[in-house]
């Protein structure tokens, strides 16, 4: 049985997709979350009223309570008291999803050639991205209740859960589900097309299994059919530094001549025509596998890497990731699956320790808050360790001039013309300049790792500066001091604990870069109060060369010790800057999305002092601070946090 779903996206999205209007207030309490569908929890609807689609919001469980446990589901549609619901064209309704779970608590073959599986198993549909299911709805004493309608299950569910499957219903049926007789009901009441489906395990995404089901699929933008016969994995060409190939592998060498014969046909429609393309070497043929919108970031397995990247669709035209070899050469992907405002794919062959960042079409209107340049590589915002320096060149910043001056007070001439250079844009390529982001498994053994949870009336907090702790320590080996190695170093540790405190405090560590104006004065950021990586451990501060790996150890070690670990965490400002700042990120991803603007959007709301403000009203930016509060949590086990400057996160429209 189905009691767990999600619908990526916003409603906004919605309203396009199912041409629904809003028939209710849209939520704006914290508690409501559409991303996740859970029992009794809220999600969005679509219904008929007055004649027409609209867009509501009421909770999974169409009882409302009278009931022992929540009315998710219903398959019996001749129960008299489902059929007075089915019989009626305004009970009835679409739940928009993106993904659906059913468990399994025995082992199940996916046929993928791997072992069994057991636990979550989750459901996409290839050929809508965005898919609804059937269902009906009602007043009830909490509100409004919806459920879905089950129906047996497909070839695909059946080894899964073999007593029912939710109703997906295909988009020409949506009308007929709608408006139509008890008749129609009753026949839309059936499994949906298996190939057209895919399945993956937990949360994590297993997509290789997914693509290898898929032998088409329609994306928004475009429509794509291939044969995928066999492992193609990326290949940097030797005869350009930037090129776009897809070769098979050694793997597949028997199979050579059926990978070459995969054809892409596009039709729908093209992306409308964008100020600047940088489309040299880049294949517009080849793709990477569909993938999957969830989670955001870089997700490895045992055969490829998704990648999943939030871009608002409305404003971007094209999303494209490029890796990077040893060598600095880049191979550039475009990303042809979106679904919602997530652009995203999977590339087989790509493992942990590849270096990667995002270029992104669009419009470059800065007076209106675009600044979308695709000359310039983007850091991931999800990305889990980031490495290399940033070099303070011209071709860091998307406007031409570089950095600019401040006006001065009654100043004209040059120092006023650099400062309008904002609005003017930059094409030369940033990428020989800027860190990469860094696909990392989360693999690392924790044994029997706990947290100390010391009350709070007995915890003495020890705040410290990871490079500054062990920088001179004696006993400290000279590579490890300034360290995560060196904070955990015997003699640190002895220290600690002699001191009788309980937690340390760890002045930032989210991976930050130095402001340009300290660059300048041959100076650099000490304290960590710049952020461009929310959820990588700062890589100076790694005496390896892993240092996620080097961190864990740190926590793992920290913990043994009965030390709790608190993360100071700037989550108010980055490290771009206002107008006049690099684009390293966020900026060239959707400026106008993740920063407080003003003055039409030209302009950066500073509450901050730091130059720009982190937008915590837009629900991408809210999404992304706690995923990387729950990532520091889950899979780098801190038990806390101190947040800078925490009440600019809360500040609303007005200020």
């Amino acid at each position: 049985m189905c009691n767990r779903a999600r619908m990526l996206g916003e409603p906004e999205t919605l309203i396009e997709r199912f041409g629904a209007g809003w028939i209710t207030d849209k939520p704006r309490d914290n508690r409501f979350d559409p991303v996740e569908l859970r029992p009794k929890s809220r999600a969005y609807v679509i219904r008929q009223q007055d004649g027409a689609r609209g867009l509501d919001v009421m909770s999974w469980d169409v009882l409302g309570g009278a009931a022992p446990w929540p009315m998710t589901n219903v398959r019996n549609l001749a129960l008299p008291q489902w059929k007075a619901l089915a019989s009626k064209p305004d009970q009835r309704c679409l739940i928009p999803l993106t993904e659906f779970c059913e468990w399994t608590p025995d082992k199940h073959d996916l046929g993928d050639g791997k072992p069994k599986l057991k636990g979550e198993m989750w459901f996409q549909v290839t050929d809508q991205p965005v898919f609804a299911v059937a269902g009906f709805w009602q007043h009830t004493k909490e509100g409004t209740g919806f459920a879905m309608v089950t129906c047996d299950p497909n070839a695909l569910v059946a080894p899964i859960h073999p007593k029912a499957m939710i109703t997906i219903l295909r988009a020409e049926d949506h009308d007929r589900w709608l408006t139509g007789s008890l008749g129609d009901v009753m026949a839309l009441q059936r499994p949906y097309d298996p190939k057209t489906m895919t399945v993956r395990t937990s949360s994590r995404v297993a997509a290789s299994v997914a693509a290898r089901r898929i032998s088409s699929c329609i994306c928004r933008d475009r429509a794509f059919i291939g044969a995928r016969s066999s492992r193609m994995v990326p290949t940097p060409s030797s005869t350009s530094s930037v090129t776009s190939s897809l070769i098979s592998t050694p793997l597949a060498a028997a199979s050579r001549s059926r990978a070459r014969s995969a054809r892409f046909v596009f039709g729908v429609s093209e992306p409308r025509a964008m100020t600047l393309r940088q489309d040299v070497g880049v294949n517009d043929a080849v793709l990477p596998w569909p993938g999957s919108p969830s989670p955001l970031g870089a997700t490895p397995d045992d055969e490829g890497t998704n990648f999943a990247v939030w871009a608002d669709a409305v404003e971007a035209d094209a999303v494209e990731v490029c890796l990077f070899d040893e060598a600095g050469v880049e191979t550039r992907y475009r990303l042809g699956e979106r679904t919602f405002h997530i652009w995203h794919g999977y590339l087989p062959g790509v493992g942990a320790g590849q270096r990667y960042g995002y270029r992104v079409y669009g419009p470059w209107d800065p007076v209106r808050g675009a600044r979308f340049n695709p000359a310039k590589l983007l850091l991931d915002p999800y990305a889990r360790a980031i490495d290399g320096e940033l070099t303070y060149l011209p071709a860091i910043y998307g406007h031409a001039g570089g950095p600019g001056e401040r006006p001065i007070a009654g100043a004209a001439g040059p120092q006023l013309a650099r400062r309008l250079d904002d609005t003017i844009i930059d094409t030369t390529d940033s990428a020989p300049y800027v860190p990469k982001s860094v696909v990392v498994s989360d693999v690392f053994d924790w044994g029997d790792d706990a947290p100390p949870a010391t009350p709070w009336a007995d915890t003495t907090i020890y705040e410290l500066h990871i490079a500054g702790f062990t920088k001179a320590h004696p006993e400290v080996p000279p590579e490890e001091r300034g360290t995560y190695a060196g904070l955990v170093h015997p003699a640190a540790l002895a220290h600690l604990v002699g001191l009788g405190v309980t937690a340390v405090e760890l002045l930032p560590v989210h991976h930050f870069v130095s402001e340009p104006r300290l660059v300048a004065a041959g100076l650099t950021n000490y304290w960590g109060y710049n952020s461009v990586g929310y959820f990588a451990p700062h890589a100076r501060y790694a005496a390896s060369t892993r240092p996620v790996t080097e961190f864990k150890a740190m926590v793992k070690a920290l913990h043994a010790a009965g030390l709790e670990v608190i993360l100071d965490v700037v989550y108010n400002h980055t490290a771009e800057g206002d107008e006049l700042g690099p684009t390293l990120e966020f900026r060239g991803l959707d400026n106008a999305a993740y920063y407080r603007l003003r003055d039409g959007g030209r302009h950066y709301t500073d509450y901050t002092g730091c130059g720009n403000t982190f937008n915590g009203n837009h629900p991408i930016v809210r999404r992304l601070i706690v995923d990387s509060l729950r990532y520091w949590v889950e899979e780098m086990h801190v038990d806390g946090f101190r947040f800078d400057l925490a009440s600019i996160l809360s500040r609303d429209e007005s200020g």
